[in-house]
């Protein structure tokens, strides 16, 4: 791997380290209720900010990668256009809720401006990213984590509340929209002459036929959010946020970092046909898979230590309790919304990706909605309804890894399976905040991963 794409992997892994550090720090400045307040509000941002932006991402994706010049801008003008639009819209909704007072005005003000600043920062990342430029990629993705950070961190601690350290976040985004104006002016030169309606057309079609699935996926977390919401006390539900501030980004980050990286030579190897066993797709499929696995038993073992460590105590037995079917949920959730969706996306099947996320959703909502009903299975079990919902999911989607010829790396589930199962184990291992146990408890971890990687190495190479 050349040395731009692994500092454009050290980019995700920076911007990961710090959304968990930024997690742990507001969590332990906000009272309880305040932090279950602030998460909500930024999680209902996220998932506007998709719903809004999502297709014209895809669409960047899929039509601006490996152009020449002059097509590079056509494209690149049409997709500023499409942005434009879907911001126009989500602007006048935004004035709309906030005139009928249906949510508290400045709540609305700031989860606008959070939604529109992810998407204009994230459509000049991916154009970096599918035109090669991974060393500013890279930089700049870092740049906005750093002032994320140290942003949400001050409005959190000199304000002491939710509408505070929102703020301090609006503020990082905006500090870091103007290093991006900075660092990449001529990108953000329109030019109307430039916008192709023939083209903004195909890539509304593949965009939102595309961005419906990840939309309707979206609505999973944001679900378990607002259900936890309803019946939890205070405590309860800043520690459920906690739990899944810590566990989501973690999962998406980690597949969106390998999907930068590799999804472009997926692209031009499916484009044009250059091998019918498909090497760039096999890698994808057990690097993300290999990911994903390692991330989950680690997250089951290791959340009660790092509760021990750094979450507040009257939310620990929450976050601790949360943990384990809150991980498994979005170890599922992650590979049916990106790895088990790439050949869907090669073959523009934007149907049967929406089919998958709507099948998630309502086995989401018809196990999980019961916790609104049964009390007996209250305050806890309700998670694991969702677990269940989550196995049905990612079972219906599974066969779309079929449809596109692929040497699949089903060794990667047996062995990858066994290793995370493995490394959950360690969670007996309860170490009390004794920090040289822990570590033993880290090295027998690593020995666990070493020897799964090694006994995988030969499958690896095997194409």
């Amino acid at each position: 791997m050349k040395i731009d794409k692994i500092l454009a992997m050290a980019a995700y892994a920076v911007q990961a380290f710090a959304t968990l550090g930024l997690v742990f720090v507001v969590s332990r400045l906000l009272p309880g209720g305040e932090y279950g307040r602030y998460s909500l509000i930024v999680a209902s941002a996220q998932s506007v900010s998709v719903l809004a932006f999502e297709w014209v991402r895809l669409a960047a994706s899929r039509f601006c990668a490996n152009l020449g010049n002059e097509d590079s801008r056509q494209r690149k003008d049409t997709i500023q256009a499409a942005f434009m639009g879907s911001a126009l819209i989500l602007s006048v909704l935004a004035v709309l809720s906030a005139i009928s007072a249906f949510l508290p005005a400045e709540e609305v003000l700031l989860g606008w401006a959070i939604a529109l600043l992810i998407g204009l920062t994230d459509l000049l990342l991916v154009f970096l990213r599918v035109q090669g430029s991974f060393n500013e990629f890279a930089v700049l993705q870092m740049v906005r984590a750093f002032a994320l950070l140290a942003c949400s961190i001050a409005g959190a601690y000199f304000g002491q509340s939710a509408y505070h350290a929102l703020m301090g976040l609006t503020s990082g985004y905006v500090a870091s929209l103007l290093v991006y104006i900075v660092a990449a002016p001529k990108w953000w030169r329109w030019r109307p002459k430039h916008v192709q309606m023939p083209l903004f057309k195909q890539m509304a079609v593949y965009g939102l036929s595309v961005a419906a699935a990840s939309n309707i996926h979206l609505q999973v977390p944001l679900f378990i959010r607002w259900v936890g919401k309803a019946f939890l006390p205070a405590d309860g539900f800043a520690g459920l946020s906690l739990a899944m501030d810590i566990l989501q980004k973690p999962f998406a980050l980690v597949t969106s970092a390998v999907g930068g990286v590799l999804t472009p030579g997926v692209i031009v190897e499916f484009e044009q046909g250059q091998n019918p066993r498909a090497p760039k797709l096999k890698q994808i499929y057990e690097v993300q898979l290999w990911c994903v696995l390692l991330l989950l038993g680690g997250a089951i073992a290791f959340l009660p230590d790092l509760a021990d460590l750094v979450i507040k105590p009257h939310l620990r037995n929450w976050v601790v309790q949360f943990g384990p079917p809150i991980a498994i949920i979005f170890a599922a959730h992650t590979l049916i919304q990106t790895t088990i969706s790439i050949p869907g996306h090669l073959l523009h099947w934007g149907r049967r990706l929406i089919a998958n996320a709507v099948v998630e959703l309502a086995c989401f909502g018809f196990l999980m909605g019961a916790a609104l009903y049964v009390e007996a299975i209250r305050p806890y079990f309700w998670l694991w309804f969702g677990v269940v919902a989550v196995v049905l999911s990612l079972l219906y989607a599974l066969p779309l890894v079929l449809k596109v010829p692929c040497r699949r790396p089903v060794e990667a589930l047996y062995i990858g399976g066994a290793t995370a199962i493995s490394l959950a184990a360690l969670r007996l291992a309860e170490t009390h905040s004794d920090l040289s146990f822990m570590f033993f408890k880290a090295l027998a971890a690593l020995v666990f991963c070493v020897v799964g990687l090694g006994l995988y190495r030969p499958f690896y190479r095997k194409q």
